[in-house]
């Protein structure tokens, strides 16, 4: 479920019931248009009869210059009030456009975060957890070292993290030796057990990134793919990405007031699960499977002639000593990867429609501390601020295995040429796996 802040009426602003108000500019104005109607039709009259000119006569009831200079002076008067009242309406009119695409800004963005966190098959922590029975079961920590060592040069300058960069881990699960479901309450959470970052291995499903076109999972056929014995197979291996979401500093449409941040999608290339190729019993239909994935073709992306798969991942493994396989020819080998490969990386906060709104600078709240004039509280769950640590992206894990939920919160702030500050504060909750 999603929870955002209401719209207000913009008929009701102050500006549009002053321009209606019968102790505003509306008696000034219609006194100044008779006025004006007066003028013109009594300065002057100039008849022409059979084609002479006649000698051009005053009228008796004209203006005299001191009326004039009245009038002259009362429009003067108006037409700034006027200027300041349109201003104030068109400001009036464009926040309320930006409040409406803040509200869409979010809720699309915690609509793709919930389905993409849906399809989580392992969510890494900050920690190592230790269970009930003393088992650890994820080394968080580690696997996003391989993200961080994967983001070409291009990523690490376009969207340099906000530091520090942090995972979230497990709401307690036991207390006093008794089981308790984990708390998102900001009043009985453990609040340094949220994080400002989310880094899950998903399964992977079809897509369209700009051009580009992925096929997921890998249906494996054809005249290669054969038993021992020379029979055709098919062989349907499942395909897993890496997402890691983090927020940047680098925002293009800043707020006047203070910093804003940007919320970045960072996605590895595609993975072929390892555990499924490990357990084809036929040697020969291994090979020919490993060989598929491995060789370059259009098989699994038809716009990239060159794409390959050259590693494996093993989602029951929890140490990346174990956890990764190097794909090569039919070789099929445990490997120890320097990094995890990086595929499409995008940001999430963009205002895509809306004429007026367009000269708003807006983004991902900072901490409160850092922006004082903040119309939101930023962290609300977390702990107290630490540098950027964690501005107004707020992630929180309960539960485990089949009932783990994830808690996401992200606050948005804009900002136009009026010193009023709009904000968007919405959360979601998503059910998600974590089986290894």
């Amino acid at each position: 479920m999603f929870f955002s802040r209401g719209l207000k009426n913009p008929l009701n602003s102050k500006p549009t019931q002053f321009l209606h108000s019968k102790r505003g500019l509306r008696p000034i104005i219609e006194n100044c248009a008779a006025l004006i109607v007066r003028i013109g039709r009594s300065p002057i009259s100039n008849n022409v009869n059979k084609g002479k000119t006649q000698n051009l006569k005053l009228h008796e009831s004209g203006f005299t210059l001191v009326e004039l200079m009245i009038t002259v002076a009362i429009i003067g008067i108006i037409t700034p009030a006027m200027t300041y009242l349109f201003l104030k309406v068109q400001q009036g009119m464009a926040a309320d456009e930006m409040r409406v695409d803040l509200q869409q800004i979010n809720t699309e963005t915690l609509v793709r975060l919930h389905a993409t966190v849906g399809a989580s098959h392992h969510m890494f922590q900050n920690q190592p957890q230790t269970q009930a029975t003393g088992s650890v079961y994820n080394t968080g920590v580690s696997f996003m070292t391989l993200v961080q060592a994967g983001m070409s040069s291009n990523t690490k300058t376009v969207y340099p993290a906000l530091s520090p960069v942090t995972l979230p881990e497990q709401q307690p699960a036991m207390v006093n030796e008794t089981p308790v479901p984990g708390s998102f309450s900001p009043t009985t959470a453990a609040v340094t057990d949220f994080g400002n970052a989310l880094l899950f291995a998903a399964y992977d499903s079809p897509q369209t990134v700009g051009k580009t076109i992925y096929y997921a999972p890998a249906t494996i056929y054809g005249p290669t793919i054969k038993f021992s014995t020379g029979q055709a197979a098919t062989v349907i291996i499942d395909l897993y990405r890496f997402y890691y979401y983090y927020l940047t500093t680098n925002n293009p449409r800043p707020l006047p007031a203070g910093p804003t941040y940007n919320l970045v999608e960072w996605q590895s290339t595609q993975y072929p699960d390892a555990n499924e190729i490990g357990n084809i019993i036929d040697g020969t239909l291994e090979a020919d499977v490993i060989n598929w994935l491995a060789a370059p073709g259009t098989n699994l992306c038809p716009t990239n002639s060159s794409y390959t798969l050259p590693y494996g991942y093993d989602p029951t493994q929890t140490s990346i000593a174990t956890a990764f396989y190097t794909l090569s020819g039919t070789n099929f080998v445990t490997t120890t990867p320097a990094s995890i490969v990086e595929g499409p990386v995008t940001t999430l906060s963009h205002v895509f429609s809306g004429v007026l709104s367009r000269g708003f600078g807006y983004g991902v709240s900072p901490n409160t501390s850092l922006f004082p004039s903040d119309p939101l509280t930023v962290p609300q769950f977390a702990a107290s601020a630490t540098g950027g640590y964690p501005g107004g992206f707020e992630v929180g894990i309960s539960g485990e295995s089949e009932g783990m939920q994830v808690m996401i919160r992200q606050a948005l702030l804009a900002q136009g040429a009026a010193p009023k500050i709009i904000s968007n504060n919405q959360l979601t909750v998503v059910n998600v796996r974590d089986t290894w």
